[in-house]
């Protein structure tokens, strides 16, 4: 995966998290702003029914204390009537009455004055008269009495030494009732608070909310059950304003981390970017470029470091070329004399002709290691256009090893080939065949027994010669079939190579194999081959018949095994050609 891809897919990873870290710190806040305003709504049911249970307890201890006036017992009708009057005056009590010990009320005190129908009435079947003659102080049920109104009682008993003589009773009205004026003060419009007993609502705020957040509360002194309801759209609203604050908040760490990744990505990585545009440059050998790092110090450095590296291959490769052209033609004209000269001793009866085929020889030895050195300024200044080209190895070898037996009269070959096997590598494959013949007369004689061989065969299958005790492996791995740089060489006998260049690891390949009954390849240059010891006067190769092969082979995405057991045997396996390269 690219570089740039892998920052954008962090890059989305961690706008991902902060997006799941904001959504679950709002559903928990907001959880939470609801918690507080159930705790609120439950805070103020308690205040309300703690209101309401004190002034209860108020009415009751004003009753227990006005039943001990003696002026309740011992007065006559008119003081007693007088004394309850002043009783209802006294308390906020809408009226108050006394009941004797067999039920009979015997007094009454109420908006209208004193005395009244009730009088003289039987209220023994009252709950609060039976609980006050039972000697509790008692707080009765809402009711609806005669008037209409709904009332609560508030009873005690009236004692004579020590004898419960009657019932003194104090009544409240509901409806209008200063009971309830603190909790209408602390009501707002976005609460309301109901108190209920029994499923009859006794109190209700003037307007009635929907969609709430509820808390309740019990009167101690009743066990009526107070409940504050809170609308729902203010904790709403409260949540709304949450929700903008962290959508602020994200999209804040959204954007610090957009620009920081931008500043990563113009920093770091659009200079990686740049650096590898420019190694494939140099692959390309495109040397005219230059490459401009910005940024850190480090990166300028890079640059800078990459720059010079351009320059010295732009030199070196020039250099290379210049000599070898320089070399070639210097050599090519040079033998040209050397020739004719010899064309002359050879001419004349009186030189010694040995002479004259030594000259020629050596010659003509180093005028076919010219043609090997334009093919190597070739392979270096080729534009790769034609590599890759399939072609039919088994035709290309047929075809050069007849060749071979026209120039190489003694020499032995035997052909083993299929009608066609066609490989991707383009119209080198007949340097390849020819050098690699070349080579069995270099290590076996002027008359080897060679064996060719062309197989098409699975690109995992082993080479049990390759991997013998004393085999030399010789390959060169490349990323793709189109790198020209450097290649990698191992000289230790290892496994057989499973996969090179292009080649898949299960796709097929055509093996070219070329044995002789020669020495074998002499250590001394299977040593500078393998890469095992570098190339110095002492140790060097004798010609670049190998060298052609393996870098012919290896632009191919081929690879190069030598073998020396009972003789040399040169393994070139190269990629087979698809249908869709035929197509191509």
């Amino acid at each position: 995966m690219q570089l740039r891809r892998k920052f954008l897919l962090a890059f989305v990873l961690v706008a991902l998290t902060i997006a799941g870290v904001l959504v679950v710190t709002f559903d928990s806040q907001r959880d939470a702003a609801v918690a507080s305003a159930s705790e609120d709504a439950t805070e103020q049911a308690d205040l309300a029914a703690s209101t309401i249970d004190r002034q209860l307890v108020e009415k009751r201890q004003s009753i227990e204390i006005a039943a001990d006036h003696p002026e309740l017992v011992d007065a006559d009708d008119a003081t007693r009537n007088e004394r309850i009057a002043t009783i209802r005056t006294q308390t906020d009590f809408e009226g108050v009455s006394v009941v004797a010990a067999n039920g009979t009320m015997t007094a009454l005190a109420n908006e209208d004055g004193t005395g009244g129908a009730p009088v003289g009435e039987d209220f023994s079947d009252r709950p609060y008269v039976r609980a006050a003659l039972d000697g509790r102080v008692y707080v009765s049920d809402p009711f609806t009495a005669r008037t209409g109104n709904r009332i609560v009682v508030v009873s005690a008993p009236i004692r004579s030494d020590g004898e419960i003589v009657g019932t003194l009773n104090g009544a409240f009205h509901l409806s209008g009732s200063a009971l309830f004026d603190p909790i209408e003060g602390q009501s707002d419009p976005d609460t309301q608070v109901r108190i209920v007993n029994d499923g009859t609502t006794l109190y209700a705020g003037d307007e009635a909310i929907d969609s709430t957040v509820d808390g309740r509360a019990i009167v101690h002194t009743t066990g009526w059950t107070v409940t504050v309801d809170r609308r729902q759209s203010s904790v709403t609203a409260q949540v709304r304003r949450l929700a903008v604050a962290q959508g602020v908040a994200g999209i804040v760490m959204l954007g610090a981390v957009a620009l920081f990744g931008l500043w990563i990505y113009r920093s770091d990585i659009r200079q990686a970017e740049r650096l590898r545009d420019q190694f494939r440059r140099i692959e390309a050998r495109e040397y005219d470029r230059r490459v401009e790092l910005t940024g850190s110090t480090e990166w300028s450095e890079i640059g800078a470091s990459v720059n010079r590296l351009t320059e010295t291959l732009a030199r070196r490769e020039q250099m290379l070329l210049v000599l070898n052209r320089l070399l070639r033609h210097n050599l090519r004209n040079s033998l040209n004399v050397i020739v004719g000269r010899a064309d002359l001793i050879d001419a004349d009866d009186d030189r010694d002709d040995g002479h004259a085929a030594e000259i020629r020889s050596a010659a003509e030895e180093l005028l076919h290691l010219s043609g090997r050195a334009r093919k190597t300024e070739a392979l270096i200044t080729d534009d790769r256009t034609g590599v890759g080209t399939p072609v039919d190895v088994a035709d290309v070898v047929r075809e050069r090893v007849a060749a071979f037996r026209t120039d190489h009269p003694d020499a032995a070959v035997e052909i083993e080939a299929p009608e066609a096997a066609r490989a991707s590598i383009g119209g080198e494959l007949a340097t390849v065949v020819d050098e690699l013949l070349a080579n069995t007369v270099d290590h076996a004689g002027p008359a080897p027994n060679v064996r060719v061989s062309v197989a098409r065969v699975d690109g995992c299958a082993g080479d049990e010669t390759a991997v013998q005790s004393n085999a030399l492996r010789w390959n060169w791995s490349h990323r793709d079939a189109a790198s020209t740089g450097a290649a990698e060489r191992t000289g230790e006998p290892t496994e057989p190579i499973r996969e090179v260049g292009r080649t898949a690891a299960n796709a097929d390949v055509v093996e070219l194999r070329v044995s002789d009954d020669g020495p074998g390849v002499p250590s001394e240059e299977r040593a500078v081959l393998s890469g095992e010891r570098e190339i110095d006067p002492l140790h060097h190769t004798g010609g670049l018949g190998l060298w052609l092969t393996d870098w012919i082979v290896s632009q191919a995405g081929g690879t190069v095994d030598i073998a020396c057991d009972e003789g040399t045997t040169v393994i070139v396996r190269i990629p087979a050609a698809t249908a869709s390269d035929d197509a191509e």
